[in-house]
């Protein structure tokens, strides 16, 4: 009871410049099925379980996938970890926004520099594993021949590969392995990162800046990043190199 009542005072909020401004983080819109999330005014927020202090997923970020995020969470007035009330986030641009990824608590891991996503249910026995090849902005699975509870997915620790291994336990208590390869889903490797941001090139150029700020400066800088543009069926593969630049700005308050 007394860990309940702490929840109920529980909100996330993010800053972009090192705690100078905090602000939570808007709802999104819609779920993952489409469908419009009730929210009735500026108090009903986004709220992530960002520390691991239950067996609920929790935030989770690689530096070879930049402004790639991923979180558990839940939408309303303050965090909670009821399962029926918690679903699974990401945001593409370093926490500034974020989708409905699924329905339920998950836990997660990338690779292809965060182009792939593998994630499965942590809270119910399933014989899905989910999947997501373009940053969580549309979700797949497949089925295995028996159900079973995840435990953890396995990925290279640079997160710039195409393999994954769920760790897993079945309803009679036996552990599960299961080796999952995307190397031959896609049929080439992502080109034009010469051309960024051209019709012909599979790259762009994001920068990330401060949810607050009119400028595209963040911590006195403008930073320029090259990803792969969201829908490209290609593979960046392992020797990709995650380019960024940067730039000072000019002094403010």
């Amino acid at each position: 009871d007394r860990v309940k009542d702490i929840y109920k005072q529980k909100l996330t909020k993010i800053t972009f410049d090192r705690g100078g401004v905090w602000t939570t983080i808007p709802a999104p819109e819609k779920d993952s099925a489409g469908r419009k999330i009730p929210c009735e005014d500026e108090t009903c927020t986004l709220n992530l379980n960002v520390a691991a202090l239950t067996d609920i997923g929790h935030l989770y970020s690689s530096k070879n996938a930049l402004g790639l995020l991923l979180s558990t969470g839940n939408v309303g007035y303050h965090l909670t970890t009821k399962t029926a009330d918690v679903n699974t986030y990401v945001s593409r641009d370093a926490g500034k926004t974020w989708t409905e990824m699924s329905k339920g608590s998950s836990i997660y891991e990338s690779g292809d520099h965060g182009s792939f996503i593998v994630f499965g249910s942590d809270q119910i026995s399933s014989n899905q594993i989910y999947f997501s090849v373009d940053e969580g902005q549309t979700v797949d699975s497949f089925k295995l021949p028996v159900k079973f509870e995840i435990y953890d997915v396995i990925g290279e620790p640079s997160n710039t590969a195409s393999h994954f291994i769920a760790v897993a336990i079945t309803s009679e208590e036996q552990g599960v392995l299961v080796s999952i390869d995307f190397s031959n889903y896609f049929p080439r490797m992502c080109a034009g990162s010469q051309t960024l941001d051209s019709p012909d090139s599979d790259y762009e150029v994001w920068s990330p800046h401060a949810a607050h700020s009119l400028s595209n400066c963040l911590l006195g800088r403008k930073i320029n990043v090259v990803r792969k543009k969201v829908g490209t069926q290609c593979f960046n593969g392992e020797n990709f190199e995650m380019k960024s630049s940067n730039q000072n700005c000019e002094c403010t308050q």
